[in-house]
């Protein structure tokens, strides 16, 4: 007999992906909530950031997180970074 095929669900990427290309302006609305979400993030406690990723991550480690996708998302060279 053959074996059933397991219907899973979509990973985040295959789901980022897929948002992606549902037209030419979803890459700008990705590059506005990096922007926003930065914003946030570089005006926060770290308490606040904590919360906002429910414990899982330093504090330290969103905002650099943060700033290098920032940087990649808007093509930033290494040493250009905005605070």
């Amino acid at each position: 007999m053959a074996k059933k095929k397991e219907n899973k669900p979509p990973t985040l990427n295959e789901r980022i992906e897929n948002a992606v290309n549902l037209g030419p302006l979803t890459p700008l609305y990705f590059v506005v909530a990096i922007d926003m979400l930065k914003n946030h993030i570089d005006s926060s406690e770290d308490e606040s950031i904590e919360q906002l990723f429910e414990r899982l991550f330093s504090a330290d480690r969103v905002r650099s997180n943060i700033k290098e996708i920032h940087k990649v998302i808007n093509n930033l060279p290494n040493e250009q970074t905005t605070t």
